[in-house]
């Protein structure tokens, strides 16, 4: 999946890592509860997430993420948090037939 932010291309991984992004389940389902995220704790996701972009910096290099704008950055997790979301909407889509009475 594709996305221009601040006019420069990102795209991220079609899937990741089920070990490395378990812990994610739990933080976007819970995310409206407590929105507080950690600047690494956000930098550590995004990379699971963003396979290549346009900015300064390799996107797998945290110290990539320092230089970034907070717009830049808020941009990017909101484009994650909406492929997330998406993503386990459509599960929850596809197993709710299963599950209901």
């Amino acid at each position: 999946m594709e996305f221009v932010i601040q006019g420069k291309n990102v795209v991220l991984n079609d899937d990741i890592p089920a070990r490395a992004g378990w812990g994610l389940l739990t933080r976007t389902t819970e995310r409206g509860k407590d929105p507080k995220q950690d600047f690494d704790d956000a930098v550590h996701e995004l990379m699971l997430f963003i396979k290549s972009w346009e900015f300064d910096g390799d996107p797998q290099d945290p110290e990539a993420y320092e230089t970034l704008g907070l717009f830049a950055m808020t941009s990017l997790r909101a484009a994650v948090q909406k492929v997330t979301t998406d993503q386990l909407e459509f599960v929850k889509n596809l197993i709710s037939p299963f599950t209901s009475p």
